[in-house]
């Protein structure tokens, strides 16, 4: 017979034998060392070599339903001190845990940015596409590269080199 409802559990093991991107989880309503079987989890996307994949870490609170006998995590819960990657009811976040962030904010400013953890960013809003770079920049094609501006064209640098 199917359990009912909704429960909770923490992640315990993310190492799939069978490289399907499943988890392992302890129940909150089972004695301390009870592990589940293997769990799929719910995307909203999923097929062949396609799909959505946001892998949760250990430790990350689970909810769980059935789908018939079989468990499936449905999602996860921020819970105790975890901070949400965005306060602001305008922004739709993701985030990973090392700091890789794609922002898109429903305001005529903000408009998407996409971030690494090293200071790398790309905006694009309702002034244009902005690019900042905490090192180096290279732009490379196999074929041409074309630069067009209706206005001017500028090029600032300690030195500016132009090779033939």
């Amino acid at each position: 017979m199917a359990e009912a409802g909704l429960v909770l559990g923490r992640v315990v093991d993310l190492e799939d034998p069978e490289a399907r991107l499943r988890v392992r989880v302890q129940r909150l309503d089972r004695p301390a060392g009870v592990e589940s079987d293997w769990m799929e989890i719910l995307r909203p996307m999923a097929g062949e070599e396609a799909g959505i994949v946001a892998m949760p870490e250990l430790e990350d609170l689970a909810v769980i339903g059935h789908v018939g006998t079989r468990p499936v995590v449905l999602g996860f819960l921020h819970s105790g001190g975890q901070t949400p990657p965005a306060a602001d009811v305008k922004e739709r976040v993701i985030r990973t845990p090392n700091g890789h962030r794609i922002l898109l904010a429903d305001t005529d400013a903000d408009g998407i940015t996409i971030a690494d953890a090293h200071g790398n960013e790309i905006v694009l809003n309702a002034d244009g596409i902005t690019i900042t770079s905490a090192s180096g920049l290279t732009i490379a094609a196999q074929g041409n590269i074309e630069i067009e501006a209706a206005g001017t064209t500028t090029i600032k640098g300690a030195t500016v080199e132009l090779n033939p």
